[in-house]
């Protein structure tokens, strides 16, 4: 994943190939005026591909992941109060809403996040 801070100046490298992320980043999706600056990202191929994140501190982590799914998530997005976030299989074809148990937006504070 490559990472672009006009601001600074700086220009960042770093792999996504870590815990349950096996394959390539797709499919971006920022909050806009989220604190932790989370990037998400769908996962491009592989036997159980799902939605990651990376935060401001470079710490990647799952949000969901799709065993028996053997092909990419697709149409990362987020609803207009970012409490709902739909993400679809490319196959066979389904399309998933996800939510927080505790109701909150997802650009709100987090816990227990499985770090990897």
């Amino acid at each position: 994943m490559h990472a672009l801070d006009m601001a600074a100046g700086t220009f960042e490298c770093s792999s996504t190939l870590s815990g349950a992320f096996n394959n390539s980043p797709d499919q971006i999706q920022m909050i806009v005026g989220d604190t932790n600056d989370i990037v998400y990202f769908c996962e491009d191929g592989g036997s159980d591909c799902g939605v990651h994140g990376r935060d401001d501190t470079n710490n990647f982590f799952s949000i969901i992941d799709g065993p028996g799914y053997a092909s990419e998530t697709t149409g990362l997005a987020f609803d207009p109060t970012n409490t709902v976030m739909i993400v679809s299989f490319q196959s066979p074809g389904v399309i998933w809403q996800f939510w927080r148990e505790d109701g909150k937006p997802f650009d709100q504070t987090t816990l227990a996040i499985k770090y990897h």
